[in-house]
């Protein structure tokens, strides 16, 4: 079954692009060649997701529409639209889509 929202290009493929194209290369034709996570790799990892809590805390009350996996977003792209229809005012981990672009 194809993807509701089919994207060729994110922000983390677009960094990746820029960074060395070949990384870019590898990332979308050779997923199998990828290394395991390193532990500073989770350190930092983990570090974004406290900075997460730690936002949440700052504005409390909001709607969290962190994606259950990271390789299908349209259940999160599908909740950003409900909850922007009814003018939530704090959205977490909200997801956008345009033009076959999905900047996370």
């Amino acid at each position: 079954m194809p993807a509701k929202y089919p994207h060729v290009l994110s922000k983390s493929r677009f960094v990746s692009g820029v960074q060395c194209s070949k990384k870019l290369f590898l990332e979308l034709n050779r997923k199998d060649l990828k290394p395991a996570i390193t532990a500073s790799q989770q350190a930092i990892f983990d570090q974004g997701h406290l900075i997460g809590k730690m936002a949440q805390e700052r504005y409390p009350n909001g709607i969290d529409l962190t994606s259950q996996t990271h390789y299908d977003y349209a259940h999160t792209i599908d909740n950003t639209l409900a909850e922007m229809k009814k003018k939530t005012s704090t959205l977490y981990e909200a997801a956008f889509y345009y033009d076959e672009v999905y900047p996370f």
